[in-house]
């Protein structure tokens, strides 16, 4: 996704792997924000299994990426 600053990017994305989880077990996120990662420190492009929903803001998230 593109767009502005504060214009929903991590809120959506947050929606769509809530809504996937509820069909699949878990599912494999690509991170490519290097600017604000949801997932990891900034600067990073990682790859994450997510197997339960995201609830809150992107800094209770962390989570050691997939190796």
């Amino acid at each position: 996704m593109a767009g502005y600053k504060n214009s929903g990017k991590s809120t959506i994305m947050c929606y769509f792997i809530n809504k996937c989880l509820k069909k699949w077990n878990r599912i494999l996120v690509l991170d490519f924000d290097i600017g604000q990662s949801e997932f990891s420190i900034p600067g990073c492009i990682s790859a994450f299994v997510i197997d339960k929903p995201l609830l809150g803001p992107n800094y209770t998230h962390s989570i050691l990426p997939l190796k």
